[in-house]
């Protein structure tokens, strides 16, 4: 008889099929009791009754039970996969833990290359990582202020793993960069205090193409559509440069609230090269992303000085400068247009190039050196003209006269500016490979000559000592308050760059009348250059506090000071002595109190300051012993040697040595003639300091390039 039982699984013939189970889209009690199941984990059939709700999510039909969620709870359910995903997830998890890992090791001093990238988050001061180093890493005070950080350095060796931040960011995925643009009452009031406090020493923004993208964009907003990524990038920039001055009570601040934005500038400035960075933005070559690197760069510049990531971002806006063609805008034709966008080419590669020139005549490690040649560019200066008046159909008005003040006056001056200095480079270049170093001096002078030439040019509300024109100015400033500011600005640079010049010669004409005019020219210069800083803390106030903001200003400060405390330490009983002390010490302190205000890490110019001020406060200490006296090799006796070689000091100071192989050939000319007085004043000055960690004398006075 046929027996009509299935065949047991174990007697079946012939090959195994594969089962037809296919999971159940409902949960088991739905199923169970035949009702509408929407298949969420929970479902709302199991919420309501507040039952456990279970899935069959294994091919073995094996229950598991979904996230229990009580009936008032409207949190978001978690899904729970299948094995290969829950094994992804695991995975996941491992190279997050290994990236925080790797993030971790710096700090706990495995290896310190390891933080140097783009975003730098700074080591606190107790955990500053310190070792012995000798007296030949301290041969130059301003190489130590130019250094943009004294902690957690690694070695010059070391490359970057990655241009991209490791600093954890609130922004980490394309579609919710727009969560980070203020409300629009805030963005208006940023852009109006960025166009008309601070854009006016770059011109890098059309004011008005500005305002429209802003109403652009939160027209998009609000009509809940995304704008383009690059719109908000650009957007970003201007409001973390806008709210990093905020602090300074400057004018132009139409929200009485925008103040409470000053301390959003550090995320808005992360998360904007956050982004910049992406591979997908890192090669574009949009106006607009080359208007935000150079935001950004300007940004950086004042904030953390020359640091490795300002330089970096500065070779990057070059790379796409060049990409977009703007060194040639206005090669091959006579005929080039000049509407809005061949204006802001012109405008944005003259910016560019006053910034590399004017890099190359400042400390740091560009000194001496640029990277736009003049001529492999064919590139008219911009028009001397207002926004208002430059439109997409091109200029409206002729432009003003050079001397006509505008606020593009600053910008034209600035640039040709920039030019005497790349021209000073090439020429002290020159002269150290080709002429005997006896016969620098007369370059030196001549050099001189240009610069003075140059401040008796310039347009007269632009000059500093000229009374006659006072009444003038003061008119000009209601009217145009922004002049002001850019005169400081510009007189800063040339005044600095002037006294700089001079100073390897400053100490010679102590006692040779052959070099007194530079003795006379660098004290007149650390003089006029304290005279504009005070000029500024008096109408702080209202305008010119963004000098209290900048790194760059800090530096030609610092020069000032290193060219009067030349003269206190040789003339401790002149009349104007105990002043200039004074305010020398004066400046230190200020130049402490900003970073301990503002609560930046200490920097190369931070551990300067205080070795000047340590310096400063007793010069009148007794001399060294001559058996402690400094030979011409810089090396110190015994007992000398033996107190520096114990002294520990941060791995940055390891910057200051790379200055002395540039500078041998200046050494070599100023130890022609050594007379009894010089080596008096630098036993002074050696004296003065010998139980702290102290460069060589002839270090100390920073006889370096002279560009």
């Amino acid at each position: 008889m046929h027996s009509l039982k299935r065949p047991i699984p174990d007697q079946a013939v012939g090959p195994t099929k594969r089962s037809a189970w296919q999971q159940p889209a409902s949960c088991e009690f739905c199923r169970l009791k035949k009702i509408r199941c929407d298949k969420q984990r929970p479902c709302s059939s199991c919420v309501a009754r507040d039952t456990t709700c279970e899935y069959v999510t294994l091919a073995g039909g094996t229950l598991h039970p979904a996230v229990q969620t009580g009936v008032n709870d409207s949190a978001p359910a978690t899904y729970i996969g299948t094995p290969s995903d829950i094994q992804e997830v695991k995975e996941r998890l491992k190279r997050v833990e290994q990236l925080l890992l790797e993030r971790q090791s710096p700090l706990q001093g495995s290896n310190p290359g390891d933080v140097d990238s783009l975003v730098i988050t700074p080591q606190p001061e107790s955990k500053a990582v310190l070792r012995n180093v000798n007296h030949e890493e301290w041969d130059n005070l301003e190489s130590i202020a130019a250094s943009p950080q004294t902690e957690g350095l690694k070695d010059s060796k070391t490359e970057n793993k990655s241009l991209q931040s490791q600093a954890p960011s609130a922004i980490t995925q394309e579609c919710g960069i727009d969560r980070q643009l203020p409300p629009v009452d805030t963005a208006k009031a940023l852009l109006e205090h960025y166009v008309q406090g601070v854009d006016y020493l770059g011109r890098v923004v059309h004011a008005p193409s500005a305002r429209s993208l802003l109403e652009s964009v939160y027209s998009q907003l609000s009509q809940s559509t995304s704008p383009p990524a690059e719109s908000i990038i650009f957007l970003l920039a201007i409001f973390a440069s806008a709210s990093f001055y905020l602090e300074c009570g400057q004018l132009h601040l139409s929200s009485d609230g925008l103040h409470l934005h000053a301390g959003q500038s550090h995320r808005w400035k992360e998360t904007t090269l956050q982004h910049m960075l992406q591979i997908d933005r890192l090669f574009s070559c949009s106006m607009m992303s080359l208007q935000s690197a150079l935001i950004i760069l300007v940004l950086l510049w004042d904030s953390e000085g020359q640091s490795k990531r300002f330089h970096t971002l500065k070779s990057l806006a070059y790379a796409k400068a060049i990409q977009m063609g703007m060194h040639n805008v206005d090669a091959g034709s006579s005929d080039v247009g000049q509407d809005l966008e061949q204006e802001m080419k012109r405008r944005l590669w003259w910016h560019l190039t006053c910034t590399d020139w004017l890099l190359g005549s400042a400390p740091g490690p560009q000194q001496g050196i640029y990277m736009i040649s003049p001529h492999h560019t064919t590139v008219k200066y911009p028009a001397n003209i207002e926004d208002e008046d430059l439109t997409e159909e091109g200029i409206h008005r002729y432009p003003k006269p050079d001397r006509h003040p505008t606020s593009m006056s600053f910008f034209l001056c600035r640039l040709k500016f920039a030019q005497l200095c790349r021209e000073s480079m090439d020429a002290i270049q020159h002269a150290k490979t080709t002429q005997p170093s006896q016969l620098i001096y007369p370059l030196i002078l001549e050099i001189s000559d240009k610069y003075m030439s140059f401040l008796r040019e310039l347009p007269w509300f632009f000059r500093l000592e000229d009374e006659e024109d006072e009444a003038k100015r003061t008119d000009l400033t209601k009217k145009q308050p922004y002049i002001s500011h850019q005169r400081a600005v510009l007189l800063y640079g040339i005044y600095s760059r002037l006294g700089r010049l001079h100073r390897p010669f400053v100490t010679k004409g102590i006692a040779d009348p052959g070099f007194a005019g530079s003795y006379n020219i660098g004290i007149e210069c650390a003089e006029r250059l304290l005279r504009i800083r005070r000029m500024t803390a008096v109408h702080g106030s209202q305008l010119l506090d963004i000098f209290g903001r900048s790194q760059s200003v800090d530096q030609h400060t610092f020069n000032a000071m290193l060219l009067l405390t030349i003269d206190v330490m040789a003339h401790p009983n002149s009349p104007d002595s105990e002043r200039r002390r004074a305010d020398v010490i004066e400046k230190c302190h200020i130049l402490q109190d900003k970073h301990v205000r503002l609560g930046q890490p200490a920097n190369g110019i931070s551990r300067a300051v205080q070795m000047l001020l340590d310096i400063v406060r007793n010069s009148n200490r007794p001399h060294i012993k001559d058996k402690d006296r400094i030979d011409s090799t810089g090396q110190v006796g015994s007992n000398t040697a033996q107190s520096i070689d114990s002294l520990v000091v941060p791995d940055q100071c390891t910057m200051a040595s790379e200055a002395s192989y540039q500078t041998a050939w200046i050494d070599e000319f100023l130890s022609i003639s050594d007379d009894q007085d010089m080596d008096t004043l630098f036993d002074e000055l050696w004296g003065s300091y010998s139980e702290t960690s102290i460069p060589s004398r002839e270090g100390f006075l920073n006889r370096e390039g002279l560009s």
